[in-house]
Parts: structure tokens; sequence; C-alpha cells
């Protein structure tokens, strides 16, 4: 009984560790070498680790063009809300927009943070419960229409809407509501229709994240 036990607790450390490691590392375009030098296979493709430190087979530099990504497994989905796997998180760079972000640079200075959205990193206030960001100039939909902090604070409470937009990460939720009493945009029977209160939209280019106590991993 106690060896079961254990077995199956190693299992899921071991389960655990294999997410961690999917949601933290980018995997290298191409097919694995032929030897463990990363350095390729005979086929020309790059290296199972080429990418690590370097862009990998890096083409010149021009504008324009098509990009074509093929996977041999579907995403979970590719609604922001939804999707949970690491390689759609990569993916949706491509069509979605974050207050900041990771630099697309490769090696060490790949998990440094960086503006997208916004101007800067958060201006954090001194007991940690406050953080404010600033949306940037130029930034749009599709259409030409200008990105207001309203849309982002939308963007986040559709988390809260786990019975319509279920799967996805729900860390936002425990942070910002953990006594649960938001309902979601979809539910909101509120008078004022203002929203999830942890979050303040004063104008288009502010948005104010007011948590309930500190926590460092925001």
């Amino acid at each position: 009984m106690t060896t079961q036990r254990t077995s199956g607790r190693r299992k899921q450390a071991l389960a655990a560790a294999a997410v961690v490691a999917a949601l933290l590392t980018t995997a290298a375009c191409g097919g694995g070498g032929d030897d463990d030098s990363g350095g390729g296979s005979k086929n020309g493709a790059a290296g199972y680790d080429a990418a690590n430190n370097k862009v990998a087979q890096a083409s010149e530099a021009k504008k324009g063009g098509t990009l074509k990504f093929a996977s041999t497994q579907d995403a979970d989905s590719w609604d922001t809300t939804r999707g949970y796997y690491g390689f759609m998180w990569d993916f949706s760079r491509y069509y979605s927009r974050q207050l900041v972000t990771n630099k697309t640079e490769p090696g060490a200075a790949g998990a440094e943070t960086t503006p997208d959205l916004a101007t800067d990193v958060a201006k954090v206030s001194e007991d940690g419960k406050t953080y404010t960001y600033t949306l940037r100039d130029g930034v749009t939909w599709e259409d030409g229409k200008p990105i207001t902090s309203k849309d982002v604070k939308y963007g986040i409470e559709r988390v809260w809407a786990q019975d319509v937009l279920s799967g996805g990460p729900t860390y936002l939720k425990e942070v910002l509501d953990p006594k649960g009493e938001y309902q979601g945009p979809y539910k909101d029977t509120s008078k004022d229709k203002l929203g999830l209160k942890a979050i303040e939209t004063p104008d288009d280019k502010t948005i104010v994240f007011h948590l309930p106590q500190a926590n460092s991993d925001f």
C-alpha cells in the first residue's frame, strides 16, 4: 500500500514537473539532430536545441512574406482565455497582445519582462497591492479601432466565465477575487455594471489592479 502511494506521488510529481517544463520552454523548430551536438540533421533541419541561445535558421532581414506554422497536434483551444498548453500560449502571440510580455530574444534575455500594450512594466505601490499600467499610443484592433483599458479589463474578466469559457488557467481569479464574489461579465447583475471591482479603468489609457493582499507572483 505504501509503495503504491509513493509511486503514485512520484508519478504526480513527474507529471507536474513536465507541465512546468512545457510552460517555461519553447522547443526549437525542426527535427532532432543525429548526435547530441544540436548541430542539425542530415536533411538540414535545425538541431533539437539549436534555438536555445540563438535564432535557428535565421532568414534574411526582409519584411513581408508568409509565415506557416505546423504542428502534429491541435491546440486545446485557440481562445486565449481557454488555452492551457504552453505551445498555444507561444503561438497566440502571433494574434493576441498583452500588457507586458517576454522578450522574443533567445537565451537568458527571453526571460525578461518587457512592455507590450503598456508603456512600461507596472508601477507597484509600496504595499505591493496596487499595480498600475498605462497603455501606449497607437495600439488598435485589426479594424483600426483603438484598444482601451476597458477592452483589456473585459479580456481578463472573461476568465471568470468558467461555465462558458472553461479549460484555461484561473490564477487571476484566485489572486484578484479570492472570495469568488464576481460572477463574470455575462452574469454581472450589478446596477453600475463596472465589472470586477479589483480592476479599475479611470480613463481609456489607464488600468489599475487592486489586490486584496500583496502577491509577488502577480
